[in-house]
């Protein structure tokens, strides 16, 4: 089989279409391989496709859309011939003329957003495939599953739901929430891009500050909004209380070090930040976006509406001043985050595909 991606940089998506090739690619039967449309990265994706003997190949298209590029991955696809092609995030448009002429392949889609905001200006190539091709879409939760049935009109028995799913092993609680100690610490993983609202978060925090509890904010990540972010900090004055650490390999020590995860996305599909920091043990905070509704609840975190600062705000001085709270919410995180172990994930997938492979047989 062929996984497809637009590229390798670091990202939930590319996350999640990397731990189901190496997860696969373990499995009796199958030889899995990468096509990325973009040009190679160097980064630890493509360090740990390197270890795991993923082989990982590169159309080289620039930003922007291009037409040769999907001519491209055409005649790549005719020579790879695959049983399988599934595409992630907004690789489909470039795998569509494949999936129009090669009708013996089973083409697959995983949609890692809201519907409507995943494709954007892509849309109608999404809606041509699924009404004109056999390529399947896959929500990756009941929510975002909803979004696609709603927005290309399709019955719900066309959109077969396989959720996200994590390294749990790795991802594991490593210290006792009732040892964590000390300042308190909110931590929010991701690339810095505008999606996922990194400067909310620190005026968010900033009304914590001012309550006078002792706590600090941790940024895992980078990108190319840091110098706005940066600014915010500064014209905050909390560059003692905001910390910027950058990409890290050891996100999960992290994790294990801190009391509440932040996540203020304007959208998300199902964040896999948030299953990683339910399995170390972390209560959530973070706004209604998109499959987050489908994980976190009154139980495990505090959800805000998205476009409610306060709510954010208010959310953080609750947790941070109830202790007895934050650690029932704790237990809570760790038993429900068990149901998404990236094993579980990528059997489903399996039985996906290899349930297509029979009707085609047949």
């Amino acid at each position: 089989m062929l996984i497809v991606l637009p590229h390798l940089k670091t990202g939930g998506g590319q996350q999640l279409a990397l731990d189901e090739a190496i997860g696969l690619s373990k499995k009796p039967g199958y030889e899995v391989s990468i096509l990325c449309i973009g040009k190679k990265e160097d980064n630890i994706f493509t360090q740990k496709a390197e270890k795991n003997n993923i082989t990982v190949s590169y159309i080289g298209k620039a930003d922007g859309t291009s037409y040769s590029a999907m001519w491209k991955t055409t005649r790549f696809i005719k020579k790879a011939k695959p049983d399988i092609v599934h595409t992630h995030l907004l690789a489909l448009p470039y795998t569509l003329p494949a999936a129009k002429f090669y009708k013996k392949i089973r083409f697959f889609h995983t949609v890692h957003s809201i519907a409507e905001r995943e494709a954007g200006r892509m849309a109608k190539f999404e809606r041509y495939a699924y009404k004109h091709t056999n390529f399947i879409p896959i929500g990756i939760s009941d929510y975002c599953a909803k979004t696609i049935c709603d927005f290309y009109v399709l019955a719900a028995n066309m959109v077969p739901i396989v959720y996200n799913g994590i390294d749990t092993k790795r991802f594991s609680c490593t210290k006792e929430y009732s040892e964590r100690k000390g300042t308190l610490k909110i931590i929010s993983t991701g690339r810095f891009e505008s999606v996922k609202r990194h400067t909310w978060m620190v005026e968010a925090f900033s009304e914590v500050i001012k309550t006078g509890i002792d706590a600090k904010l941790v940024f895992l990540g980078d990108g190319e909004l840091r110098p706005e972010i940066e600014a915010c900090i500064k014209r905050l004055n909390l560059e003692d209380r905001v910390i910027l650490k950058g990409v890290t390999k050891q996100v999960e020590k992290e994790l294990n070090e801190a009391h509440i995860y932040l996540l203020c996305s304007e959208f998300e599909g199902l964040p896999l930040s948030v299953l990683e920091a339910m399995s170390c043990g972390l209560p959530v905070v973070a706004t209604k976006a998109g499959g987050t509704v489908d994980i976190v609840n009154e139980s495990n975190g505090i959800l805000c509406d998205i476009d409610d600062k306060k709510q954010i705000a208010d959310a953080l001085i609750r947790l941070a001043s109830d202790p007895a709270l934050r650690e029932k919410m704790s237990a809570a995180s760790l038993a429900m985050s068990k149901k998404y172990d990236i094993q579980k994930c990528v059997d489903e997938y399996a039985a996906l595909f290899e349930n297509a492979i029979r009707k085609k047989k047949g």
